[in-house]
């Protein structure tokens, strides 16, 4: 997701750190992976975006001689983090619409290979009532989309797990 502008008046009263919460709130709930303030010009603007934990970052699109050291003008990133439950149901999800197959197809997908009636387990998974799959399960979904159970968490959501650091 890319930020274009954020502008409130009065500053300084914490109203566009609100805003941005929400945009980030959101962009976790639909599934980004990073929020970019694109084209941070001002002191301002430099100071909010690193109040609220963004980082300066390069995009290849950029000229390198567009990109300032001295300044700090540039865009911004700050990465969303997800927690196993949450990475897992995005996994699931984008799958599924890879494969043009819905939920209830891949139950009975599974269904018509092991003798398992999962539909109830996934619908929890997905529900984020599960918090911890089992991996039994998490195989037998791997299994659904002809891939091995590496191939299914060979995923970039994995590698920003709260708590995690992946250097």
């Amino acid at each position: 997701m890319v930020v274009v502008k954020i502008k409130v008046s009065p500053p300084g009263k914490g109203i566009g750190s609100i805003i941005l919460e929400e945009l980030m709130s959101y962009a976790k709930k639909v599934g980004f992976e990073r929020v970019v303030l694109e084209q941070v010009i001002s002191d301002e603007g430099i100071n909010f975006a690193q109040k609220n934990g963004f980082s300066r970052c390069y995009t290849p699109s950029m000229e390198l001689k567009e990109f300032n050291f001295e300044t700090g003008i540039g865009n911004y990133e700050r990465f969303i983090y997800f927690n196993g439950a949450e990475a897992i149901t995005f996994r699931i999800k984008d799958l599924c619409q890879q494969n043009n197959l819905t939920i209830y197809g891949l139950a009975k997908k599974i269904e018509r290979k092991y003798e398992f009636n999962i539909q109830s387990t996934l619908n929890e998974i997905l529900q984020k009532r599960t918090k911890s799959p089992q991996i039994n399960t998490l195989y037998m979904v791997a299994e659904a989309f002809d891939m091995r159970l590496c191939e299914f968490f060979n995923d970039r959501k994995f590698d920003q797990i709260e708590g995690v650091h992946n250097n």
